[in-house]
């Protein structure tokens, strides 16, 4: 980091370069360690609500959840779509409804709303600008985007209260 650091310092338009750096590292981190919560907020979410629905290997279901959580907005989804339509196939409509229910809470609770507040909560950044930093860099960059997006959102907001600032 330090390296990358004393390299970034050499583009960064601004007199407050340090700072500008530090505000970085510390988005990164704040990205990263939460990408890990979720992930484990997950986990928990999708044993205790596969495991109430009724779902036969939920233990299993939860730690690919936990697994696939890496993977930005369609990590959960790979594994609650299709055990809701398996279980809807074999006309077991109420655990069906209830993967249903649970993947959306992990979709739409955890994965944009709850990660978009916990992100924008440690970098000082509103949570609907982040939730466009998760979804603008995901939709650019790919799998990386959730933290890239967000990396140069926030980058570019500190250059800009830097220039304000001088």
């Amino acid at each position: 980091w330090d390296a990358l650091s004393e390299e970034l310092k050499k583009y960064v338009p601004s007199q407050n370069k340090d700072r500008v750096i530090r505000n970085l590292n510390k988005t990164t981190q704040a990205i990263l360690y939460g990408t890990l919560v979720m992930a484990v907020l997950e986990f928990f979410i999708a044993y205790v609500g596969f495991t109430l629905s009724g779902v036969e290997a939920s233990l299993i279901m939860a730690a690919i959840v936990f697994v696939l959580a890496f993977i930005p907005t369609i990590g959960p989804i790979m594994v609650w779509v299709p055990l809701a339509l398996y279980y809807l196939s074999n006309q077991q409509y109420e655990i069906a409804l209830g993967v249903t229910v649970v993947g959306l809470i992990l979709t739409v609770g955890v994965e944009t709303i709850l990660y978009a507040k916990w992100i924008g909560d440690r970098t000082r950044i509103h949570p609907f600008v982040m939730l466009l930093g998760v979804v603008g860099g995901v939709s650019l960059f790919g799998i990386f985007g959730f933290i890239v997006g967000p990396l140069i959102l926030a980058s570019a907001i500190d250059v800009a209260q830097s220039a304000m600032d001088e």
